[in-house]
């Protein structure tokens, strides 16, 4: 082969190469708003808009995700509100769409998020409430309690919570913290008295009052300053402990760079595939740019 035909054969795989690299219809559909209403285009969220961004193409650049089958992917993002919080969020997907939910060369219908997806990559930047996979179990003017996120194996070296999900945030450790057991006990007792209130008294609340105190007087100081489960003991005292969930709450102590609202410094990811992506996903998450979300939430 001379060397003329030699670079037409490297140029056509070359060709190949790329027309591979970008032969799944991927549709990017950014919010042209924030949740505020300020427009995407406006100064005031230039910097919110460029880490989406920034996302966007970290995710849409992973090979495993441009090599999904039978799928249409979409991506969408919004940029978050921005007043009454330590740092403006944003919310981003890229998920599969199956063939019913087709439309033209490379489209969707309107409303085809309401099937489930099978493969998806969300994140989300500086919104804590979704770190949890659930509500709290604990909710009043005083304490906000969470179960503890269990590391259920690993992904790149990095834990991975519930499986799926792995958090970055400047220090490398996660921003909640354990709940104590005296914090958990004075939650039950104002619970307690919320419940007096609200069923006109009653001699049940009452006794319930009292068993609690005598179960803390039993306490030492270790065991108050301990991890807190959500068991009233004292109400089943032949249960387990271990039965219960431990509770966090997140880290009143966090280092949010109030100066910089806009940057990214709590980053959650979540990669999940089910039935025929299941593979697939699991190389997307053996093989996305995790140094990349680290950059994100870096101290500059």
């Amino acid at each position: 082969m001379n060397a003329r035909m030699s670079k037409l054969v490297a140029a056509c795989a070359v060709g190949l190469v790329n027309l591979s690299a970008h032969a799944l219809c991927w549709i990017d559909a950014e919010h042209p708003k924030a949740a505020d209403n300020t427009p995407t285009t406006d100064a005031r969220v230039a910097t919110s808009r460029q880490l989406a961004q920034r996302i966007h193409a970290i995710v849409k650049g992973n090979a495993a995700m441009q090599s999904l089958q039978g799928t249409r992917v979409r991506s969408r993002w919004q940029i978050g509100h921005g007043a009454g919080v330590p740092a403006r969020s944003i919310w981003y997907q890229a998920r599969d769409h199956r063939q019913p939910m087709w439309v033209g060369e490379c489209g969707v219908l309107e409303g085809a998020d309401r099937w489930p997806p099978r493969a998806s990559v969300i994140v989300h930047v500086n919104h804590v409430n979704d770190l949890f996979n659930g509500p709290p179990e604990l909710d009043d003017e005083s304490l906000r309690a969470w179960r503890e996120p269990p590391v259920v194996g690993q992904a790149q070296g990095r834990a991975l919570y519930f499986g799926w999900q792995l958090v970055f945030t400047p220090t490398g450790r996660p921003p909640w913290v354990p709940v104590s057991t005296a914090e958990f006990l004075d939650f039950a007792s104002r619970e307690i008295m919320r419940q007096h209130a609200a069923n006109g008294g009653g001699a049940f609340w009452v006794a319930q009052r009292a068993a609690l105190e005598r179960h803390r007087a039993g306490l030492t100081a270790d065991a108050l300053a301990a991890q807190a489960r959500n068991a009233w003991v004292w109400q089943h005292p032949d249960v387990p402990a271990e039965r219960y969930p431990l509770l966090v709450k997140l880290d009143p102590a966090f280092p949010w760079d109030r100066s910089n609202p806009q940057r990214a410094q709590i980053v959650a990811l979540s990669i999940m595939g089910s039935e025929e992506h299941a593979q697939t996903m699991q190389r997307v998450l053996q093989t996305l740019d995790f140094a990349a979300f680290e950059a994100l939430v870096r101290p500059r």
